[in-house]
């Protein structure tokens, strides 16, 4: 008889990339940011340097990212409706070419985030689902590439995932929804 490490050990080599989908209800927003290229997101708008270190030499860079902050943490304390909320979920199917993933990131509750954030909220969001799913994703010799697009149903692989999807109602419920395909590079 097998032992529950020796079984564990056996069950990992039997994986293979794309076998493991994540659904992450409520997902830290801090967490993500965290991961989020904050570096790209300050030089983008016009800010030269690298983060954390452009904030003290910018002070407009460094009132962006405390209110940006400060809004997250305001309305994550929120009660119902009102409190952001982050749900992410990734789900894989075998193409044509091999393994394809599809991701969904789902922010809900912005209805009580400062408007004028809300871009700049989805874009760091997004990087930081990036970061943390390459990382998530990068095995078995593999590692994962992100690509952030406007629709997931023009994939070929689409039709395949059709059966598979995130819960219908916490995609609707989302103020917000961005897609993004993830595959081995």
């Amino acid at each position: 008889m097998m032992s529950e490490k020796e079984y564990n050990l056996q069950a990992e080599e039997n994986e293979a990339w794309g076998d493991d989908e994540l659904t992450a209800i409520d997902i830290s927003i801090p967490f993500l940011l965290e991961k989020a290229d904050w570096t790209r997101f300050f030089n983008d708008k016009g800010y030269e340097g690298q983060y954390p270190f452009l904030l003290y030499s910018h002070e407009d860079a460094e009132v962006l990212h405390d209110r940006m902050l400060a809004e997250v943490n305001r309305t994550q304390m929120l009660k119902g409706h009102n409190k952001l909320q982050c749900d992410l979920y990734t789900r894989f199917v075998d193409g044509r070419d091999g393994v394809v993933g599809f991701v969904w990131l789902a922010i809900g509750g912005t209805r009580s985030f400062a408007s004028d954030l809300l871009d700049d909220l989805q874009w760091l969001l997004q990087s930081g689902v990036s970061t943390y799913l390459k990382h998530a994703y990068t095995s078995h010799g593999e590692v994962a590439q992100l690509s952030w697009v406007e629709e997931l149903t023009n994939h070929p692989a689409y039709p395949m995932v059709e059966t598979q999807l995130p819960p219908k109602s916490n995609l609707e419920l989302a103020d917000r929804l961005s897609y993004a395909t993830i595959l081995p590079q």
